[in-house]
């Protein structure tokens, strides 16, 4: 069977339940669950980081990648990235996208 293709940015990548992380970094497998998280993470960077507040676009951003509330969006961002996405982009002025894990 073959994978779902998604579209992200200019490119474009095959989705299955084991799929080799987007970076290009050594290649790994990964859970469908974890592999979705971290491209609707990487998707949401460029929009966090177009410097309007946190609070303020967080519902939109939410959306936006897929995730039914800011909740669930900041709940799995500070899952995946160790902080939130307020003090991530104070810290870097160019946010790099989150690392696939081990």
């Amino acid at each position: 069977m073959s994978g779902l293709m998604v579209r992200v940015g200019g490119s474009t990548h095959e989705s299955s339940p084991t799929a080799t992380p987007v970076s290009g970094k050594a290649p790994t497998t990964m859970a469908l669950d974890r592999w979705r998280t971290q491209l609707r993470l990487r998707a949401a960077l460029p929009l966090l980081a177009e410097g309007h507040p946190v609070a303020r676009v967080a519902h939109a951003v939410a959306h936006a990648v897929g995730y039914a509330t800011p909740s669930a969006f900041l709940a799995a961002f500070r899952r995946t990235v160790g902080t939130t996405p307020q003090r991530y982009l104070r810290g870097a002025e160019t946010p790099p996208a989150p690392s696939p894990g081990p």
